[in-house]
């Protein structure tokens, strides 16, 4: 199983300092599936830099596949949900401005967390979720990356073969949570709970 961490698939404006976004070409790099954790399990917020969790729409393939156009690539995924991929922001910056790999940054334990997962046609028909931090209340709407995901997939399965259970995180926001102690994080989808996690 490989996941693999789309980024830059943001319209152009609407960068960061930690992942440029606007760009015409999806740029991604793989972590490894002991990074998972799931809805209801915590986050423990490791010591010593700034963790900032940034939503994606995860979408799961379905089908093993090799050099997939862009318009078969509905066929490769079954279903989808809401998740963060989780970054030290601190070590990630240093590594960067050196040219060295950023895995260190971006591949840690609990690094990749994944809400609940749900059949494509019902992830699509939702169109919008809402992500509850605290107080603070957010909508994204990941529907455009429906068109994203097929060229993310294209691109992807040009270089790596697509295995049945890997799963690609494409970005739905510009800007990410910081993750202290006590901060709650929730994803709904009308009155579903998608999402549930406790940092500590």
């Amino acid at each position: 199983m490989k996941i693999f961490a789309a980024t830059g698939m943001l319209p152009a404006g609407e960068q960061t300092p930690l992942f440029p976004a606007g760009l015409e070409e999806p740029v991604w790099y793989e972590i490894p599936d002991s990074c998972i954790s799931r809805s209801n399990n915590p986050f423990f917020v490791p010591y010593g830099d700034t963790y900032i969790a940034f939503p994606a729409a995860v979408w799961r393939i379905c089908r093993l596949g090799k050099s997939v156009a862009r318009r078969f690539a509905p066929r490769y995924y079954d279903e989808a949900t809401i998740g963060f991929s989780v970054v030290a922001a601190g070590r990630l910056a240093d590594l960067r401005s050196r040219g060295l790999p950023w895995t260190r940054a971006v591949a840690f334990d609990r690094s990749c967390l994944l809400g609940n997962f749900m059949p494509i046609s019902a992830f699509m028909e939702y169109g919008e979720f809402r992500l509850s931090c605290g107080n603070a209340t957010d909508s994204y709407r990941p529907l455009p990356q429906a068109d994203g995901i097929d060229l993310i997939i294209e691109r992807i399965s040009a270089e790596n073969t697509i295995k049945t259970g890997d799963l690609i995180l494409a970005p739905v926001a510009p800007t990410g949570i910081i993750l202290r102690p006590g901060t709650h994080l929730a994803a709904n989808a009308g009155d579903i709970n998608i999402l549930d996690i406790n940092v500590k």
